[in-house]
């Protein structure tokens, strides 16, 4: 619904668009009621649809995430974080014998990873 209009977020957590639809659709329902309330239809009345988004949560979250579809693209998010949890779970709960502390073992698992590493957490904290 809400991505035919273009109004879609994708924050990486959660994929909106139903409720962008509704809320704009609502939005349009009150500027024609009000270009109505005037009996006038002239584009600077009905540009109260655009002013009615932009001071909903519409308009705003869209801002808010615009980076994400940028950061989202980062294949590392599909390959090696999930297999850095993997690896971590199966060496605390599978690997038989006595175990290390789990920041340790996310150290050695993370060897040669960490600074990109950390630059992926600082463009996933900008881009949500």
């Amino acid at each position: 619904m809400g991505d035919a209009a273009g109004l879609l977020v994708n924050s990486g957590i959660t994929l909106r668009g139903m409720d962008m639809a509704i809320a704009s659709g609502m939005a349009a329902a009150e500027a024609v009621k009000y270009a109505m309330g005037k009996g006038d239809f002239s584009k600077k009345t009905l540009s109260h649809y655009e002013y009615l988004l932009k001071n909903d949560f519409v308009l705003a979250d869209m801002r808010t995430f615009k980076r994400s579809p940028a950061f989202l693209q980062n294949t590392r998010l599909y390959s090696l974080y999930p297999e850095l949890a993997c690896k971590l779970f199966h060496r605390l709960a599978v690997v038989k014998g006595p175990k290390k502390r789990l920041f340790d073992e996310l150290l050695e698992e993370t060897k040669g990873k960490r600074v990109q590493m950390v630059w992926d957490l600082i463009r996933g904290l900008r881009s949500m």
